[in-house]
């Protein structure tokens, strides 16, 4: 006999394991100085939907060092944007985003195209929680990411010119390299059709040697590039050498100056030269045949 009178059934909770995943959906994001208001990038939530953990964390805002680093130091009057240097937020089961924000500063300055970084970071250790990564969201397949590039283009009246490529990648048997410098952004009116900007090319050495790598290219060889208006992409031919020498990917790189002899006192005070290099990589296309002297022993 079984008695059944009493409590015969329980209720079973499954828990969900798989982690959550935290983000930027892109890796970019591009503003304009004349935006000067209060911008929103949101930092999105998705993977386990059925977590109800609530944890919190950090957005911090990297300076970098590169020369079109945009200024947020609170002293300094050249600042580009206004915001805390860390954004702590908190995430609730039920949010599905939290905001980053920054308001931009519109000054009268040309400058080139500026930008920062903004990386997140969890304010707790050991939690079910990834920063960037592959996830479901609303039944899609999506990419987040745990940083972000905020690049800022400014709405006085300048011109940035650089090479088409900041990196190359070419095998030693090419022979013959092509690069180019191009106009990356006018704002306003600034490139008067009678003006007329001669760049000089020259390479700087790096694990790749000269000569036997490449031929190297300085100011006086006047290797020169000139862009105008109208004229907004010029090439220069770099010569790769093929050797016989087995050797590991090696490099170099090539940058534009302003033309000493064009531009004594550089260029006009609304141009920009960004990026002025460009890496070049010397893949090796020499090998080693190892193998046995006859097929019968």
């Amino acid at each position: 006999r079984v008695d059944l009178t009493g409590r015969f059934a329980t209720l079973g909770r499954i828990i969900d394991d798989d982690p959550l995943v935290v983000g930027f959906e892109q890796m970019t994001y591009t503003f304009f100085e004349i935006n000067a208001t209060f911008n929103t990038i949101p930092i999105i939530k998705g993977g386990n939907q059925r977590s109800e953990l609530t944890f919190s964390l950090r957005a911090s805002i990297i300076r970098g060092s590169d020369a079109n680093a945009a200024e947020t130091d609170q002293d300094s009057s050249d600042r580009d944007i206004l915001a805390r240097e860390t954004q702590d937020r908190t995430f609730r089961p039920a949010q599905q985003s939290v905001p980053f924000v920054f308001e931009l500063i519109d000054d009268d300055d040309p400058e080139p195209t500026e930008d920062f970084q903004v990386e997140l970071s969890l304010e707790e250790s050991g939690l079910n929680v990834n920063l960037g990564g592959v996830v479901e969201i609303d039944g899609s397949i999506s990419v987040l990411f745990s940083s972000a590039r905020i690049v800022i283009i400014d709405d006085d009246a300048t011109v940035t010119i650089g090479w088409e490529e900041d990196f190359t990648a070419v095998n030693e048997s090419q022979g013959i390299l092509e690069l180019c410098v191009v106009i990356l952004n006018i704002t306003g009116n600034a490139f008067p059709e009678d003006i007329a900007i001669t760049l000089a090319a020259i390479t700087i050495p790096g694990t790749a040697a000269d000569p036997g790598d490449y031929e190297e290219l300085t100011v006086e060889d006047l290797f020169l590039l000139d862009i105008t208006a109208t004229n907004n992409r010029t090439c220069i031919d770099v010569t790769i050498e093929d050797d016989n020498l087995l050797e590991a990917t090696e490099n170099f790189s090539v940058q534009v100056v302003p033309d000493p002899f064009s531009h004594p006192t550089g260029l006009p005070p609304n141009f920009f030269l960004v990026p002025d290099l460009t890496v070049v990589e010397i893949m090796d296309n020499d090998f080693v045949r190892i193998g046995f002297r006859e097929i019968d022993y």
